[in-house]
């Protein structure tokens, strides 16, 4: 008797023929005895319909969809399975992913979900760093701004009644819905980390996430989620969460912008007209033109600037505590 839970995979699709067949086979090469694949493709042109056709276990359909939001909840809708596995399609599971998931989601043990740790691989397969899961509840995952942030979506499954409880995926997001809905489920739920190795993500230009990663419109969409659980406006809790905040997105802008994600200090005029079209505001923000300073004229030359400044500005108050 097959008492392994059923896992329903759900994957949206969007021209990513390139990939998409590791995908498959990373589900298929589980040898698990019970599970369902539900590829939800946007119409795609370069070749993807090709390979899904040859997959006859496959549940697929293509069409057009209002995004990525929108794809996955039409599978996690369709889905019949205890255990829901979100994989993109360029993305792949690790060998006994799905096993460890059997394991820890057992409805006897009370888990509703479990994050693990993810490889973070490059075009062709290769291994550049391992990623483990650093936040659970819900207070870390709101500080992330300042105590760093470790956990990626293609390593986290969860129960179905997940689904029920918090709801589906934000339509409304187009870069920070799963944020959006880990932070929805760790507000009921702490996600349970796992030492094992649960999937892959790949790091290439063409994807979503590669494009818009170094954007204003993916970074202001995450603070916005981010904004509705920091508290109270006017708070002590609050106040340091904008804060905090504003200097992770500071960080982040003048990174994109100087390419210091390269380690070249080249002006990236694309990215800076991006940075003005989606917040113009951020060109004239402190913590912007502080590291745009310290990028272009180095971290000493900031740092004997703001020294300067500093005696400067005590040898004014001393003159002015002097002053009959």
């Amino acid at each position: 008797m097959n008492t392994c839970p059923l896992i329903s995979v759900v994957t949206p699709s969007f021209n990513q023929g390139r990939f998409i067949e590791r995908c498959i086979r990373s589900v298929l090469d589980q040898e698990y005895p019970s599970f369902e694949h539900l590829i939800y493709d946007n119409c795609s042109t370069d070749g993807t319909l090709d390979i899904l056709r040859r997959y006859p276990h496959l549940t697929w359909v293509s069409e057009s969809d209002r995004g990525q939001s929108h794809a996955l909840n039409k599978g996690f809708r369709r889905g019949r399975g205890e255990i829901i596995a979100w994989i993109n399609a360029d993305d792949a599971y690790e060998p006994d992913a799905f096993r460890v998931a059997a394991r820890e989601l057992r409805a006897a043990t009370g888990v509703k979900a479990i994050a693990g740790r993810v490889h973070m691989v490059d075009e062709s397969g290769r291994v550049l760093r391992t990623k483990t899961p650093n936040v659970d509840t819900l207070a870390p995952m709101i500080e992330f701004w300042t105590r760093g942030f470790s956990l990626e979506q293609c390593g986290v499954l969860f129960r179905r009644e997940v689904l029920d409880e918090i709801g589906l995926l934000d339509e409304r997001l187009h870069y920070a819905m799963d944020y959006d809905f880990l932070l929805r489920l760790v507000a009921r739920h702490p996600l349970k980390l796992v030492d094992e190795v649960l999937a892959r993500f790949t790091l290439q230009p063409a994807s979503k996430t590669g494009r818009l990663r170094h954007t204003a419109a993916f970074v202001n969409e995450r603070r916005r989620v981010s904004a509705a659980y920091w508290g109270p406006r006017g708070s002590s809790a609050y106040r340091r969460r904008r804060a905090a905040c504003e200097r992770h997105l500071a960080e982040h802008f003048a990174n994109a912008v100087l390419r210091g994600h390269e380690d070249r200090h080249v002006l990236d005029w694309s990215a800076f007209g991006h940075m003005l079209r989606h917040g113009p505001r951020w060109l004239l923000n402190r913590h912007v033109l502080g590291v745009l300073a310290e990028r272009t004229l180095g971290q000493r030359a900031v740092t004997l600037a703001r020294r300067l400044a500093g005696q400067r500005d005590s040898r004014k108050c001393s003159a002015a505590r002097h002053d009959p």
